[in-house]
């Protein structure tokens, strides 16, 4: 789906990503995982793969913020 950053900041407060209200500028890809942490990581990897031009900004796992500098 596609969404505005405006309503992401919105859906995500009082979240445990709430701590990426920060990141939400631009155009950005979204993935979540409830049952395997892991799960979003290799959906970005193979999707990277035939995409180059797609870029880590940042990452919230378990309420704590990594931007790209920390992957």
């Amino acid at each position: 789906k596609v969404i505005r950053n405006t309503l992401a900041k919105r859906a995500m407060k009082g979240t445990s990503f709430e701590c990426m209200e920060q990141a939400l500028t631009g155009p950005l890809i979204f993935g979540f995982s409830k049952n395997d942490p892991s799960a979003a990581a290799r959906l970005f990897k193979d999707f990277a793969k035939t995409n180059e031009q797609l870029k880590v900004k940042a990452l919230a796992l378990a309420g704590t913020y990594y931007d790209a500098s920390q992957l």
